[in-house]
């Protein structure tokens, strides 16, 4: 094992550096390598001194930890490393608004991750999970980090070189606080607040005080996306029609006073001046032309962020609306931003394929048109169940290329094993689960998310059967054992262990109804009977499941959140057994027939019958599994 010796290190520098050599699996102490650090030049340089010292010139602190990463490298072949950061920000947003919040362990240990690799920036994706002193049901019971635990995070930062920003929103995404009855004064519609009106602004007023009295950036990322509702609510009863992009100068207008007021830097997401000009209040297009008087409406120290997880060059069509979208940002009086996604949420298993694919166009785009504030998204929509952890590959591609600084293809297997001691094309297996037999390719298609829905239809409903093949039953078998492999591994063995549970659930699940249905219809009672002998299997498996996940949420998150999943499985868990109950009832003659069992078997998504369409689906929500029954108000 590789030996360093920290004695030369500046005190401010040791302890750090050492959190950081754990991650690495490299020793400190006497007798080791020498470690020198000098913080000069422009750029990280990382070479072997005449006199055997290992010398790590940085220009920015989150340098000299990337520059540690290279250490194993340098070592083994000699060559000194020489890098320059292309971009002014590289930042990591860790959504911790949709059920699951990072507990302050966790936050730590992603800190020093972003460090060895690079990044300088750790924004927190907070809609009311952080505390607003005069209004105490802002994040109630949603695990909201206190503003002394945001403190603590940002100090820990700073030891590596890390800034903490805030990212929040100002418009819309407010579904959970509006809930309350105490902020109808400021409620438009469901998630959107009430333009214009003046307690509007004094809760924002109230919110922007409370962040500047613990962040010490005033780069603030202030959202105002997919506010989709913005004036069709309340304020359309009580104040009649205005157009949304008249609305959005109202805002604006206001909120960019409140900005100034605090010193505030912000970012805003750019969809909103878009979606009035594309087709079905799209964001996305190769022709869309936003109008000079929205362009000049937009106050010239507002940052514009273009959020784009989806269009790269998968395609002709895909490549032309991402490139358009680039120039057409581009004619705008704003600083430019870019937004991309390492896809972890769509269920319980990542999409790092796809990831990887689209994140090398999105980030060579990004040095050809000199976007120097570059984020990597990772959301939590609906219910945030796959790990924080589990988004990893793309992260490290992005500050791979930037550090780089050339669009060339580059291979991140030895960055990716040396910073998280697991080897790549291992960590890959993580998306198997949605990689059933007659899907197509991942790395082409973002959202197919075969295990979530698998695993959330009814067994007898069967609302999703149209879009089951029983070649699942086997894939599902093989890949559990698969991945129960990898249980052991020391740093991310649980979420191999997490998904090997979930697969075995599958195995018995995810053609349950289908095959329900089929001995049902053809009278088979001798296979209905054997059906039903394999629940009590599938309920231990879901047993093993939750239990799995458990330990993997509690590992990584704040309390609050699980018990969302917990409900979910749980009535997964109570419906297999009650199919079973009721098949059992049938066969002895109780129960005349099953209704469910007899309802035609349509596509969910409506197609026509003779469609030749992949059947695999792309499920964003929960409800879009159950029974229709269920959804009734």
């Amino acid at each position: 094992m590789i030996k360093l010796d920290f004695e030369n290190l500046p005190e401010s520098l040791k302890a750090p550096a050492l959190e950081a050599l754990e991650l690495l699996d490299i020793e400190e102490g006497e007798h080791g390598i020498p470690v020198i650090a000098e913080n000069k030049g422009d750029g990280l340089e990382v070479y072997f001194s005449n006199n055997g010292a290992l010398v790590i010139e940085y220009s920015r602190l989150c340098e000299f930890f990337r520059g540690l990463s290279h250490v194993k490298k340098i070592v083994n072949d000699g060559i000194p490393v020489k890098e320059k950061a292309n971009f002014e920000w590289l930042t990591y947003m860790a959504d911790v608004s949709r059920n699951g919040v990072m507990n302050l362990d966790t936050a730590k240990l992603m800190i020093r991750y972003l460090a060895l690799m690079g990044y300088n920036d750790l924004m927190l994706y907070t809609e009311d999970t952080y505390e607003l002193p005069k209004y105490p049901y802002f994040g109630h019971q949603r695990g909201k980090y206190t503003l002394e635990e945001i403190k603590e995070l940002i100090s820990y930062g700073e030891d590596f070189g890390i800034t903490l920003s805030p990212c929040v929103q100002t418009l819309g995404h407010f579904r959970m606080p509006l809930i309350w009855p105490c902020f109808s004064d400021i409620k438009d519609s469901s998630e959107v607040l009430y333009v214009g009106k003046e307690e509007t602004y004094e809760f924002l007023d109230h919110m922007f005080e409370t962040l500047c009295s613990v962040y010490k950036t005033r780069r603030f990322n202030i959202g105002m996306d997919e506010a989709h509702t913005l004036g069709k609510g309340r304020r359309l009863e009580k104040e009649g029609y205005v157009k949304k992009s008249e609305l959005m100068q109202i805002h604006l207008k206001r909120v960019a006073e409140l900005c100034k007021k605090h010193g505030i830097k912000p970012l805003i997401w750019s969809d909103m001046f878009f979606r009035p000009h594309t087709p079905h209040n799209g964001y996305y297009s190769a022709d869309v032309s936003v109008p000079d008087e929205v362009i000049k409406g937009v106050p010239e120290d507002f940052t514009l962020v273009y959020w784009d997880y989806y269009n790269c060059d998968m395609n002709p069509d895909s490549k032309s609306k991402f490139d358009h979208m680039i120039s057409e940002h581009k004619r705008f009086n704003n600083p430019i931003a870019f937004a991309g996604g390492s896809w972890k949420w769509t269920g319980y298993a990542p999409n790092n394929a796809f990831s990887l694919n689209s994140s090398n166009y999105h980030v060579n785009s990004c040095l050809e048109n000199g976007i120097r504030d570059i984020t990597v998204t990772a959301w939590g929509d609906d219910g945030a169940e796959a790990s924080t952890f589990s988004a990893l590959p793309a992260m490290l591609l992005y500050a791979e290329k930037l550090y780089k600084g050339d669009t060339s293809d580059h291979d991140i297997s030895d960055a990716f094993y040396d910073i998280f001691g697991v080897k790549l094309e291992d960590f890959m297996l993580l998306d198997l689960p949605n990689a059933v037999p007659d899907c197509p390719e991942l790395k082409f298609n973002c959202s197919k998310n075969p295990s979530k829905y698998l695993l959330y239809n009814d067994c007898l409903c069967g609302r999703l059967d149209a879009h089951i093949s029983f070649s699942y039953r086997a894939y599902y078998a093989d890949t559990a054992r698969l991945l129960e492999k990898y249980v052991d591994l020391p740093r991310f063995g649980y979420l191999f262990k997490t998904l090997a549970s979930l697969c075995r659930v599958l195995t018995n699940k995810a053609t349950l109804s289908i095959d329900l249905r089929s001995a049902y219809l053809e009278k088979d009672n001798a296979r209905l009977k054997a059906l039903c002998e394999t629940v009590d299997t599938l309920v231990s498996d879901i047993d093993a499941f939750i239990n799995d996940l458990r330990e993997q949420w509690y590992s990584e998150n704040k309390l609050f959140g699980f018990e969302t999943l917990e409900m979910r499985l749980g009535s997964v868990r109570q419906r297999a057994i009650g199919a079973r109950i009721t098949v059992e009832k049938y066969l002895s003659g109780k129960l005349k027939k099953i209704e469910p069992l007899e309802e035609a078997v349509l596509y969910s998504d409506c197609r026509e019958a003779d469609s030749d369409k992949s059947k695999v689906l792309s499920i964003s929500i929960y409800n879009q599994c159950v029974p229709v029954t269920s959804l009734q108000d």
